[in-house]
């Protein structure tokens, strides 16, 4: 079903991804910080134990997307959309004002 290349690339992104969420400890601390102490311990297995199961599952599902043909390109096209919508817009030339009506 997956060959050898596909399964070790899944299992670098997971890699990188479990190593790069450090983020979700600081808010799993947070949420967890006012409890008592037994609900502390089992807020912070629990939702450690589901952000990892979570970035799994959609790590998964995000290689298997990327294996169907030109969803990259889409995807690239998608974000320079986006990404384009940032630059500044051109100014008008004439006496230094912006091409919007002034307020």
């Amino acid at each position: 079903m997956f060959d050898d290349a596909l399964v070790i690339a899944i299992l670098q992104i997971i890699a990188i991804d479990i190593i790069l969420g450090g983020d979700n400890a600081i808010i799993i601390a947070l949420a967890c910080r006012n409890l008592p102490q037994r609900q502390k311990r089992l807020g912070i297995l629990w939702g450690t134990a589901g952000a990892i199961i979570l970035r799994v599952i959609l790590v998964f599902f995000a290689s298997t997307l990327l294996t169907i043909p030109s969803l990259k390109l889409i995807g690239g096209l998608c974000c320079y959309g986006s990404a384009s919508s940032f630059w500044p817009r051109k100014m008008n030339s004439k006496k230094g004002r912006s091409s919007s009506p002034a307020a």
